[in-house]
């Protein structure tokens, strides 16, 4: 029993130590690293890729830096949030334009060498390349889009009502907030803990106004005057749990049932053994004989008992790993409720779900 004990432990043990190379570069340096490795890995993980460029890029605020997260997030079919951060980066490089072309005038002004007139030009011309690549970018990305003003009902205090996109980052409430074309949601957390996620269906290129859902009530829509796009409402589907939550359930009870398996094998080991010693068996050597088939049916016993409980800490740690991964919201939920609320035309279609 000690045995299969200290084999679950050292399996166990294993699995959570096995992490990548520690960084001992500068903090930045490493989170942008790991975004570049996450994009290249084959299959990509473009979300992960996203959040250590997004880190990287708040230790060290640089252009290129911003720009690969907004490819990732684009990658990852996050159009309106890949849009949002390439406008920011058009801003930055906008900027950057306009510096390199005052230096290159100041330059011309107090008479700079070849050298750094040849510097400034070079500048100047990787920050055009730099903007129209964004031009590109955006110009791309705004057939995937979709924007939508929200509406707070009378008495809201808006200030602490947050609300985000679905999947990356909180939005300004204030302003028109760019969402993916089609299909999206939006998250809304009120000061009371209660959170509601209203999904939305809006037509690329067309700007919505919602009302916001209260914070025990579903949200009316409201929509402004554009043409028919014939977009119908889709029908929201509940779960209770995510596919990766139910095979986590699965492999960790059948972890279990193979580390009963273990322990039945390893009672099997020490009774066989206890009969061996009986019949003449010591440490070292058995009588031929049943004393030597008792022996053997120990050993047996044992191999399979050490066998089985490796396996039940690799199916225990796979189901452990499995939902702590999952990034879904936890299924169970205080309150749940559901509205379809289709706009005439059928051009904006919102249903909520309350947590």
């Amino acid at each position: 029993m000690t045995r299969v004990l200290a084999a679950c432990i050292v399996v166990v043990a294993w699995i959570s130590s096995a992490r990548a190379e520690p960084c001992l570069g500068a903090p930045a340096r490493c989170k942008y690293d790991e975004g570049t490795r996450l994009l290249s890995a084959s299959p990509a993980d473009p979300r992960a890729a996203a959040e250590r460029f997004l880190a990287s890029y708040l230790l060290d605020p640089q252009t290129d830096t911003l720009a690969r997260h907004a490819l990732a997030l684009r990658m990852d079919h996050q159009y309106a949030a890949s849009y949002d951060a390439w406008k920011k980066v058009e801003h930055r490089a906008e900027r950057e334009l306009a510096d390199a072309k005052l230096a290159a005038s100041t330059s011309q002004q107090v008479g700079g060498d070849a050298a750094k007139l040849e510097a400034d030009r070079a500048a100047i011309a990787r920050a055009r390349n730099r903007l129209d690549n964004v031009h590109t970018q955006l110009a791309e990305l705004a057939p995937r889009i979709a924007r939508v003003r929200i509406r707070f009902p009378d008495g809201a205090n808006r200030a602490q009502i947050v609300v985000s996109r679905k999947g990356f980052g909180d939005v300004d409430a204030t302003v028109e907030i760019t969402i993916n074309a089609g299909t999206d949601s939006l998250i809304f957390k009120y000061p009371n803990g209660t959170v509601k996620e209203l999904h939305l269906v809006v037509g690329a290129g067309q700007i919505e106004t919602i009302v916001a859902p209260g914070d025990d009530s579903p949200p009316s829509v409201d929509r402004e005057p554009s043409a028919d796009t014939g977009e119908a409402p889709i029908a929201p589907r509940s779960r209770s749990l995510s596919p990766q939550r139910w095979l986590a359930i699965g492999a960790g009870g059948a972890g279990f049932l193979v580390l009963g398996a273990a322990i039945t094998f390893q009672v099997q080991s020490s009774s066989a053994w206890d009969d061996a010693v009986a019949a003449g068996c010591t440490d070292a050597t058995c009588p031929a004989g049943r004393a030597t088939e008792l022996g053997e049916r120990s050993n047996t016993r044992a191999k399979l008992a050490l066998a089985s409980a490796i396996t039940s800490a690799v199916l225990v740690g796979a189901g452990v790993g499995l939902w702590l991964l999952d990034r879904r919201a936890p299924a169970h939920h205080a309150r749940s409720a559901w509205q379809v609320a289709p706009v005439w035309g059928g051009g904006l279609a919102a249903w909520t779900h309350t947590f």
